[in-house]
């Protein structure tokens, strides 16, 4: 019982793995004015809040969420090219503005290669299988790209040059760009799989972490894990700052308490 606590029982206490811990984070065990036990915390709480604190996010995660958001970007560039309604830039040959035409393609160009990027650093082969159709399919139209001033790079990034691309001709320009068909469309297309199959995978990575996973519920950080709030180390458990012989609580033995 906590009234028959002695120093004996305090001794491999505070020269265990709890002591070390308290040490290790600069918290000391017998100074009850010590700052960060004034937080309302108990000491292990405040050394998980650190632990946490200085936890990343899982970077396979990050990476295909990146490559998610630059895929976006693709499409949306793409279809600003593919989009046929009125006053669409290849509409037609009298009204075509080769300077607007050109920053759109441009867009696009540094779009599909950031996409390509992300696509490089990307670990996951879910997400990765998912972009090599862009590029076997960006491949397969070398020779046409070619024409309207786009060269295909050793590492599959692509080039735009401004003097090929704007004295290029208006139709071939347009069959590649312009309709969901066009090479243009079909990138769109494979762009927006990619963010898709992205997102899809990112949901699984969270759900994996944190839906029932180590950051869970019932995982290790989760409310009713070892760090959870119910937890051994939690502010209900034992080490936590709810009224138990360790918390800095007004019956806390170490913190508020005897020591």
């Amino acid at each position: 019982m906590l009234r028959t606590f002695g120093m004996g029982n305090y001794y491999p206490i505070s020269t265990g793995t709890y002591g070390k811990l308290a040490k290790a984070y600069g918290l000391g065990t017998t100074n009850r004015n010590n700052a960060v036990n004034k937080t309302g915390k108990g000491l292990y709480a405040d050394a998980i809040t650190r632990i946490n604190g200085a936890r990343s996010v899982n970077p396979s995660s990050q990476t295909v969420k990146s490559l998610g958001n630059e895929a976006k970007e693709l499409a949306v560039s793409a279809n600003k090219l593919t989009n046929t309604g009125r006053g669409n830039i290849f509409a037609n040959i009298e009204s075509y503005d080769k300077d607007a035409a050109y920053k759109a393609v441009s867009d696009f160009v540094a779009d599909y290669n950031e996409t390509l990027d992300k696509l490089g650093s990307t670990y996951d082969s879910t997400v990765r299988n998912t972009g090599d159709s862009m590029k076997r399919m960006t491949g397969i139209m070398k020779n046409s790209l070619e024409k309207a001033g786009i060269t295909i790079g050793s590492d599959n990034r692509l080039s735009l040059d401004e003097e090929t691309f704007k004295n290029a001709d208006f139709s071939k320009v347009k069959s590649l760009f312009n309709g969901g068909s066009s090479y243009a469309g079909i990138v769109s297309t494979s762009a927006s799989r990619i963010a898709a199959t992205s997102s899809a995978r990112t949901d699984s990575y969270a759900n994996v972490l944190y839906g029932n996973g180590l950051y869970g519920n019932a995982g290790l950080y989760g409310a009713s894990g070892l760090y959870g709030n119910m937890g051994l180390l939690g502010s209900l458990g034992l080490y936590g700052n709810s009224y138990s012989p360790y918390s800095n609580s007004l019956s806390g033995l170490f913190f508020n308490g005897l020591f």
